[in-house]
Formats: structure tokens, C-alpha cells, sequence
């Protein structure tokens, strides 16, 4: 939602500075690319022709027509592997019926740091100061978890959650990994605990 503003005078702009007749324009958002278009088109409209949405977790609306725009010119699609559409089967496998998601986090500057170590063009490259520090916490931090009575699962940028997930796996074995994406619309979420400090 904080995109609307920018978005729409984007859109609005391309009209506006346009010479001639006005070319069919056609909006198409990926993921939570969709979910701010769909406030956007609701909230303030979008003068659109057309709206595409890849792998959405959801546009806000609870139908096509609300975006203001005639349904049969909004199109969506979603890979069969897409764990977007898997999202709300694993958050009910891991919490259940709950709404409000009890999660673990990294501190940002960490988050930071273990996203440009592991997703470097030369290949992962996480200083093993860093990792054993990353790990002893996790594990303990899952631990305080399930001595809570919460599921033990840390909420990771999509980017790193695969390299994540596997760095953990032996020290925190039950410690369940999810990206951002995987939170459904409908959830909120709430840190219970931070990994972070200094290694």
C-alpha cells in the first residue's frame, strides 16, 4: 500500500505526457508487485487497459471487477510449482488455524549482510565466523520457541530462504525456513524472537 501514490502518478503520468492516440496500456505485476497494484486499482483506479498478475498472493479485492476495470481484461496466472500457491497449505501444516503468525527474524543488518554473502554472482560466500553465529543462534532461538508453545520458524527474504533453510538444517532440524512470499494475504505476522548481534 505504500507504493499507491507512486504508482498511480506513474500511470497517470504516462497518459499525461503521451503525444497522439492513446496507446493500449497494459499493467503486469509479479508477486507482491500484484498486491499493490490491486490497492492501487481499488483504492484510486489506474487508467489501464489491461492487467496482468504472476504468481499473486493477493490483489486486495475479492473479485476482478473490484480494480475498476472490465474483468475480462484481467488475467493471472501461477506455476504449478509456485510455492505462492502452496503458501496457505504450509503456514496451516506449521501453525494451524491461527491468523496471527509467531515468527522468528533476523536482525536487518544481519538480514542484510547474509543476503549479499549468499547471493553473490561468485557463488555463496558466508564468512564461517558468520554462519557458526547465525547457526548457535538459530537453534537456540528455535528452542525458546517450542519451550513457548510456538512453532520454531524463521522468516527469511525469498531470495536466501533456500541457502537459509540449508545452512540450518543440522543444528536446528526443526526449525522450519519460509520467505516472505509464503505468508498468506490473510496472515499477520508477529516477531517473537530476533537473531542478530554480534558474531
Amino acid at each position: 500500500k505504500n507504493a499507491e501514490d507512486k504508482l498511480h502518478g506513474f500511470e497517470v503520468g504516462l497518459h499525461a505526457t503521451h503525444d497522439g492516440n492513446i496507446a493500449n496500456n497494459t499493467i503486469l505485476g509479479h508477486s507482491y508487485g500484484t498486491t499493490t497494484i490491486g490497492y492501487t486499482m481499488k483504492d484510486k483506479g489506474l487508467p489501464v487497459d489491461n492487467v496482468v498478475l504472476v504468481g499473486s498472493p493477493g490483489a486486495g479485492v475479492d473479485t476482478a471487477r473490484d480494480l475498476h476495470i472490465d474483468p475480462s481484461h484481467v488475467y493471472a496466472a501461477q506455476s504449478q510449482g509456485d510455492p505462492i500457491g502452496l503458501a496457505p497449505a504450509i503456514v496451516q501444516q506449521i501453525y494451524g488455524p491461527v491468523r496471527e503468525l509467531d515468527v522468528i527474524a533476523i536482525e536487518p543488518d544481519l538480514e542484510r549482510l547474509l543476503t549479499q554473502a549468499l547471493t553473490s554472482p561468485n557463488g555463496p560466500m558466508l564468512d564461517p565466523g558468520v554462519a557458526d553465529h547465525l547457526t548457535r543462534q538459530a537453534a537456540d532461538a528455535s528452542q525458546r520457541q517450542e519451550n513457548l508453545g510456538h512453532p520454531a520458524c524463521l522468516l527469511v527474504p525469498d531470495v536466501i530462504r533456500p541457502s537459509v533453510a540449508r545452512l540450518l538444517k543440522r543444528a536446528a532440524p526443526r526449525l522450519k525456513v519460509l520467505g516472505h512470499s509464503e505468508i498468506p494475504e490473510t496472515h499477520s505476522i508477529r516477531i517473537g524472537t530476533l537473531i542478530g548481534g554480534h558474531a
